[in-house]
């Protein structure tokens, strides 16, 4: 017998038409394709061709529950999500999300907090094949619980706790802070604050954000985000911990 592989190039959906080739190559030979269930989804019409060209090939397909190459790959993925909200804790009836960002490190994506972007994040919090990094991760776990009914899976990082580790002096745990010590990154967040803090100074009381425009409230968004990403590798490396 003889098995062929893709070798390194990991294409998804080669199985079946590189069985249908095999039988054209080798006609009196019986060929038996091994796939995943989507994977052959992908080139599940090559069928058509083998009928029509009359190449009988034996296809077993495999119900790995997933996509079994994104799902590894998806194992080292770390990616920071960041909330910006109309209230500092989620228990008033009128408090909302107002826009999310998420980052891994080389692409940052900000949203409106609307529409099927809800529950496209719902997926992704919920899944364990992904690890989350916060600043302040209770913010973000405590939202998701009383907006969406569902715990973050995966937390991997804090960048609050682990700057606490690493300095326990207070005041310079903050994304700000620690974005400026360690990566130099220059002041982005004073023409906001007055709009992101509360009126009163409470939790349960509103703040201002839904009178920012829109675009500088994303780009703010995503910011904390990308930030918080690259100071947790930071702190990791500082600490000799993975992310992983």
């Amino acid at each position: 017998g003889q098995l062929i592989v893709p070798g390194g190039i990991g294409g998804m959906g080669w199985g079946a038409p590189a069985a249908a080739a095999a039988k054209l190559v080798h006609p009196g030979k019986r060929i038996t394709c091994l796939a995943g269930d989507g994977g052959f989804m992908m080139t599940m019409p090559v069928l058509t061709t083998c009928v029509q060209q009359d190449l009988p090939i034996v296809v077993v397909v495999a119900n790995n529950r997933g996509l079994g190459m994104v799902r590894d790959n998806l194992k080292a993925a770390r990616i920071a999500v960041d909330f910006e909200t109309t209230h500092l804790k989620p228990d008033h009836p009128r408090a909302e999300i107002v826009s999310c960002s998420v980052s891994d490190g080389l692409m940052t994506i900000a949203f409106p907090w609307r529409g099927e972007v809800v529950s496209a994040m719902r997926g992704l919090l919920r899944s364990p094949a992904v690890g989350k990094i916060a600043a302040n991760l209770k913010f973000e776990d405590r939202w998701c619980r009383a907006k969406l009914g569902i715990g973050v899976r995966n937390w991997r990082w804090d960048t609050v706790v682990a700057a606490h580790v690493l300095d326990n002096r207070p005041e310079i745990a903050s994304v700000k802070f620690q974005s400026y010590v360690l990566l130099g990154q220059p002041d982005y967040s004073s023409h906001l604050s007055g709009y992101l803090k509360s009126r009163n100074g409470g939790g349960n009381e509103p703040n201002r954000a839904r009178e920012i425009d829109l675009p500088s409230l994303l780009l703010y968004n995503s910011l904390d985000s990308l930030l918080e990403w690259k100071i947790a590798h930071i702190q990791a490396e500082q600490m000799g911990a993975s992310l992983t």
